[in-house]
């Protein structure tokens, strides 16, 4: 860490070792940069300049600094055994990261994989065996359950800086890697929605695919109905849209292919699961279309991303990891993995991958991640309330 003057910053947490040999840096620093002689400073420095006078050259202030720096990353890395990460995406998607972030640092990582909601049940069942020093998630609401629930603490500036606002959440608890877009997917033009109220006559008519129950993908889309129009309005939707939906067991892919084989006129989908069906099949792409009528109509967004929690043994290393995690190239790698959108794609085009550009029209819409996250309360007992009132209840 240093000024931007160039003189190395304290900082008073450091090792008092470390912190004096900074100290001793810092007014060396300031002399050479100012043309004094350090000698005649005080009588250590006159022993230490009388035993160098009659060897090689001091060594100049920039050559000390990297070598304290090196030295601070070494006792870093010496100290820190491995980051614990507990994610949500698996192992083959995330390790390869993890890895690169080691190669570059020396810093060691365990990651250990929770799917579905089980991360957040870990912490309901278990929070004082948690041990994650780092967290990767999918979906606002997860992380904003787990910052209602203090688990989580702020991000380091550097990390955050990296990510567009909307994208992270107000007050720094967590920000998102990739961004995924819920919206209509539908294969017969007359029955594409103008918007999500379209699609109650059709779900009246049993003619609506959308996942069943209280999954957070439901969750955060009516979360985003209560914080773009008013909570009467999503109630009424969601009333309309889940006791009578095509009853269709299995998560979006399972949908698409409900809506492929005619089982329903309309689908809800996520993004991504498209996007991957289309990277194996191309031809998909030019029977169905994904959005609202009007291509610019905005959106809904979400995103997958990371958070670091108040108990995790290793705050520095994990802030680190963060930082990593958020520069654009490894945000976009990641991105481009799940095959999500970069979250800066709408500024920077160029960094949508390839298998995912033909969703790059897609506008988001102006209420974010960061503006309905916090109404995961109120629109799981808005959810809880119309499923009990259906015969056969979905699972949550």
């Amino acid at each position: 860490m240093r000024l931007q003057s160039g003189v190395p910053a304290i900082n008073t947490t450091e090792p008092i070792k470390t912190l004096t040999t900074r100290l001793g840096l810092l007014i060396l620093t300031a002399c050479l940069m100012m043309g004094c002689n350090p000698s005649s400073e005080s009588p250590a420095a006159e022993t230490e300049a009388t035993v160098e006078s009659s060897s090689a050259p001091a060594p100049s202030s920039d050559e000390m600094i990297a070598d304290l720096d090196a030295q601070e990353a070494t006792e870093l890395t010496e100290s820190v055994a491995q980051v614990i990460v507990y994610s949500y995406r698996p192992e083959q998607v995330v390790q390869p990261l993890l890895d690169g972030f080691t190669a570059e640092t020396g810093i060691e990582t365990q990651l250990k994989v929770y799917p579905g909601d089980s991360l957040l049940a870990h912490y309901h069942q278990s929070p004082d065996t948690a041990e994650a020093d780092l967290l990767i998630l999918v979906d606002a609401m997860r992380f904003q359950i787990l910052a209602d629930a203090n688990i989580l603490r702020p991000l380091p500036h550097a990390a955050l800086e990296q990510i567009p606002e909307g994208f992270k959440a107000r007050n720094d608890l967590w920000l998102g890697l990739g961004v995924r877009a819920r919206a209509a997917l539908w294969k017969d033009a007359q029955f594409a929605p103008t918007g999500p109220a379209d699609l109650i006559p059709l779900a009246e008519q049993g003619r609506v695919c959308v996942r069943e129950g209280m999954h957070i993908y439901n969750r955060s889309f009516l979360g985003w109905l209560i914080a773009t129009d008013s909570e009467s309005t999503a109630q009424e939707w969601a009333a309309a849209i889940y006791p009578q939906r095509a009853t269709i067991a299995g998560g979006d892919r399972a949908q698409i292919a409900a809506l492929m084989e005619g089982h329903c006129d309309v689908a809800l989908i996520n993004h991504y699961y498209l996007a991957m069906l289309a990277h194996q099949d191309p031809e998909l792409l030019n029977s169905l279309t994904f959005g609202w009528q009007d291509p610019d109509t905005p959106v809904q967004t979400n995103i997958s991303g990371i958070a670091v929690t108040q108990q995790g043994a290793n705050a520095a290393a994990a802030d680190q990891l963060a930082i990593w995690l958020s520069r654009p190239e490894n945000a976009q790698r990641y991105a481009a993995s799940v095959f999500e959108l970069p979250v800066n794609w709408q500024t920077q085009p160029e960094a949508i991958a390839p298998h995912v550009a033909v969703f790059s029209h897609l506008q988001p819409s102006s209420v974010y991640p960061a503006d309905f996250a916090d109404q995961w309360q109120t629109a799981s007992e808005l959810l809880d309330t119309v499923l009990s009132s259906v015969d056969n209840p979905t699972t949550p």
